[in-house]
This record gives C-alpha cells, structure tokens and sequence, in this order.
C-alpha cells in the first residue's frame, strides 16, 4: 500500500513459501516483518533504503492504511495444518492465528523519508470467544477501510466490518468465505 505522504510503499512479508509452501529459500534475518521500501523505481531496488518498520506478527499477511494515513492495519494469519513437518509458535489453540493488529503511523512530515509504525495493539482477535460467538470462521485475509475508517476484513464467512476501536459491526454473509 502506498503511503503518500512519505512516497514509501508498505508491505508484508511472511514465510508461508517457506514454511507451507516448500518453495522459498531458508529466511534470513528480514523475513516476517512489515517493510517501508520508496516507491521510486531507481531507489528500491537499493536494499539500504529498505526498512524494516515492524516484526512483531508471526505472520504478517497483508498491510492497510486509514484513510488519513495516521492507523496501519496489519493481518496476521496462520494455521497449525499449513506447517511443513513442523510447528510454529502461534497464539491460539491447534496453532491458529487469526488477527488483526493496529498501529500508529509515525512520520515526520517528508516527503521521501520513512514511516515507522508504533503502539501496537490487537485490533480483531478470530480467534477470541466474542469473535466466535458471532460466527468468526477462517482468517482475515483482505483487508480494506471506508472513507470512515470502518474495517472491511475478508473471512471464512464472508466480509467481517469493524468500526476503528476495532467493535464488530457485522458481516456481508459470502458462501465460502472471501479473501
């Protein structure tokens, strides 16, 4: 996602290719992380001007901005029955990962230097008891906001909407689920 204000595009890396997948390289020290790269063709293929803003999701799944650039919404999605051979650290019971984490954006008004992202908080947990209640299946996978900030979150259920403070609003009921 493009960050405007900075110029800096944001995105995710997990290590599904690696870890489910079986066709990524071993991961090196940058891998799980979210990234700020510019979106200038000349300056991202140079990896000094690549930072690494956040690292705290096991597996980072897909990045959003708010409309005001001010909130970055990061997915991060996981399951037990995706490892190859082995098993991972993840948060919920049978090795599910099912959340979205919410950040502040910090800039410093540039054009052309980095945001980082900071106070990182579990904004919607799939995986918690009041998410379930309501019908939460699968993962959020697509992520997109409204011109009001409400949260648009494709699931195993169909489009889960949430308001900013993260309080579930419903559900565009999809058979199958979206991603």
């Amino acid at each position: 996602v493009l960050h405007k204000s900075s110029g800096h595009l944001l995105f995710t890396d997990p290590a599904y290719g690696l870890e489910s997948q079986g066709f990524r390289a071993a991961p090196f020290d940058t891998a799980k992380a979210v990234w700020a790269v510019p979106s200038h063709p000349q300056k991202c293929s140079d990896l000094a001007e690549w930072r690494r803003v956040d690292r705290r999701a096991d597996e980072p799944n897909g990045v959003l901005l708010s409309p005001d650039e001010k909130t970055a919404y990061v997915s991060d999605v996981w399951s037990g029955k995706w490892a190859r051979g082995k098993q991972l650290r993840h948060a919920c019971p049978g090795g599910e990962r099912s959340c979205v984490f919410a950040y502040d954006v910090v800039h410093d008004g540039q054009h052309g230097s980095a945001p980082s992202l900071a106070n990182a908080r579990k904004l919607i947990d799939l995986c918690d008891k009041k998410e379930v209640d309501t019908g939460a299946e699968g993962y959020p996978d697509g992520l997109k906001c409204d011109v009001r900030g409400n949260l648009y979150a494709g699931c195993g259920d169909g489009v889960r909407v949430y308001s900013p403070d993260g309080s579930y609003l419903g559900r565009i009921k999809v058979k199958g689920g979206v991603s």
